[in-house]
């Protein structure tokens, strides 16, 4: 069966090659998510097939935005479907099957751009995606406990006390909201957008360090 690691993916690499690979493989995915989801996205791919490779870059080198990933590393008949979290491996991110993505963006600052001593800081996820036949694993949650346990690290080197992570989905989407419930976010306030019926549920997870 197949074996799938979470990944952090760097902001840049030593090796153009496997830099080159990286920035090929996240723009991929990501067009692919815009096409099959589209209504789960702000932006849409007719503007974003438009990006040159310079933009994908920039998106990965975003000081404020760290991005997961989920590869599928290798088949083994002996074992079930696994799913393990590891640092940044070369050769699974060059050689293996992106099958999802995410992104946590902050911290978010204050007025005054600092993060003061003892405050809270924010993170936002954004553009959570699984490929539809790798649904049903838990893929998605391990992204988002990724993201979120990120989001520990950075504030606790913020010296923050509580971290709040906060999600938008479109409220018809129902097992993606139960998913968020089930790991302990709340819904705070429904947003309607224009131009979408549906509008978007905003929901919030407060985890203190």
């Amino acid at each position: 069966m197949s074996s799938y690691t979470v990944h952090l993916l760097p902001r840049k690499h030593s090796n153009s090659a496997i830099w080159t690979s990286i920035i090929a493989k996240q723009k991929a995915l990501r067009l692919q998510s815009l096409q099959i989801a589209p209504e789960a996205f702000s932006s849409t791919y007719e503007r974003e097939i438009a990006f040159k490779d310079e933009e994908w870059e920039k998106r990965l080198q975003n000081p404020s935005a760290h991005t997961f990933a989920v590869v599928k590393t290798h088949e083994d008949e002996d074992k079930g479907d696994e799913i393990t979290e590891k640092d940044d491996e070369d050769g699974e991110l060059v050689e293996g099957e992106w099958v999802g993505m995410s992104v946590l963006f902050g911290p978010l600052s204050s007025d005054n751009g600092k993060i003061e001593t003892g405050k809270k800081v924010i993170f936002e996820i954004f553009g959570l995606f699984v490929l539809p036949d790798k649904r049903g694993l838990g893929l998605g949650k391990k992204l988002v406990d990724a993201a979120v346990e990120h989001g520990k690290v950075l504030g606790k080197e913020q010296k923050a006390e509580e971290v709040v992570v906060r999600i938008r989905a479109v409220p018809t989407n129902k097992s993606v909201v139960t998913m968020y419930e089930t790991l302990g976010f709340k819904i705070v306030e429904i947003v309607r957008v224009e131009g979408k019926n549906d509008g978007t549920v905003s929901m919030e997870l407060k985890s203190e360090i």
